[in-house]
């Protein structure tokens, strides 16, 4: 089948509570993402260095912690409903899920690494990093669950 949530016939209302969680969770998460691109890209293009700002809490600390947050909210739920979802073949909600768990393995080993081995600080600073490298996965399930909504309308 492939298609999305209701062509599966082993679909349950909890299925669709999870899937709709998953995926409004996703939409937060590539917002908070986006946010903190919004403010880094330009100035590492133009001098090379993000410099903290009025707007540095606004648009990189808060997104970051609301975002990592939210993600760790997805994938746990993406966890819970990854099996069923691959085996049904809805590969939207699996990629948005495997975003989510991806972006929470890199901001647990990153904050791991701050806390338990020889370090300054700093690399705390790459918790945004966490961010960009899974919420570019989760942002290609959305993008192919719009597709999908828009090609079933």
């Amino acid at each position: 089948m492939g298609h999305d949530e209701c062509v599966a016939p082993s679909f349950t209302k909890s299925d669709l509570i999870v899937k709709v969680t998953l995926t409004y969770l996703s939409a937060l998460t590539v917002l908070c993402t986006m946010l903190v691109l919004l403010y880094c890209v330009p100035q590492l293009v133009v001098s090379g260095v993000i410099e903290p700002g009025p707007l540095f809490e606004l648009m990189v600390v808060f997104p970051t912690v609301v975002g990592v947050v939210a993600s760790l909210i997805g994938a746990v739920t993406g966890a819970v409903v990854l099996p069923r979802v691959v085996r049904a073949g809805q590969y939207t909600a699996a990629t948005m899920a495997a975003g989510q768990i991806i972006t929470c393995t890199i901001a647990f080993a990153i904050v791991l690494w701050a806390g338990y081995f020889a370090t300054t600080g700093w690399e705390l600073l790459m918790l945004p990093l966490a961010l960009f490298i899974g919420q570019a996965v989760v942002a290609g399930g959305l993008v192919s669950r719009v597709r999908q909504v828009r090609h079933a309308v």
